[in-house]
């Protein structure tokens, strides 16, 4: 019935009401995705490995909402690391690039702040600035983000993965984390 409330702990245990047409977050937005600190050895090559990942469940994403992911990462040495955030079916390397990044070897940081608009069952935009350089980066490092991409259908489970591959072989010490990540799940008020 229109109204009504649930908690749904696959979303972080937020609650969502019933507007009649669909299930959202009650309070405007809620975190569904926090993890502790996930960290790349100097054991992990140079292909592109998935470090983070949530699964939002089958048709828990809506038209007109918003993913919001504040995120940034560290590295200790003078290696050069690439990575993606990546959203799709599969939950590997496979699935469509949101965001791609770069950090060279005289970087120690880099994170952005995304939001992303689901715009169709199978679209989702970046909102605000996706230019390298662009306002919200923390540090360094260089970005690409696309406008408009094609996704799988949100009726279906997706998963939202964030990886990192060395730029060139690791050596002995070498390590990159993943300091933050934080997935909101938002809607128009």
């Amino acid at each position: 019935p229109v109204w009504s409330e649930a908690v749904v702990t696959d979303m972080g245990n937020i609650k969502f009401v019933n507007n009649g047409t669909t299930w959202l977050p009650a309070n405007g937005s809620g975190v569904i995705y926090a993890p502790t600190t996930a960290a790349m050895s100097d054991s992990t090559g140079t292909t592109e490995t998935v470090m983070l990942q949530y699964q939002f469940p089958a048709a828990s994403l809506a038209l007109d909402t918003f993913i919001e992911i504040d995120w940034s990462l560290t590295k200790s040495s003078a290696q050069g690391i690439t990575g993606n955030l990546r959203l799709g079916s599969t939950g590997t390397i496979a699935d469509a690039s949101i965001a791609a990044f770069t950090m060279n070897t005289t970087h120690t940081s880099f994170g952005r702040m995304e939001r992303y608009l689901v715009e169709s069952a199978t679209t989702i935009r970046r909102q605000g600035g996706g230019n390298a350089g662009d306002d919200d980066n923390y540090d360094g490092g260089a970005n690409n983000q696309a406008g408009t991409v094609t996704i799988p259908n949100i009726s279906g489970a997706l998963y939202l993965s964030a990886t990192a591959a060395w730029t060139l072989a690791a050596t002995g010490g070498d390590n990159t984390k993943y300091r933050q990540f934080v997935v909101r799940y938002t809607h128009r008020l």
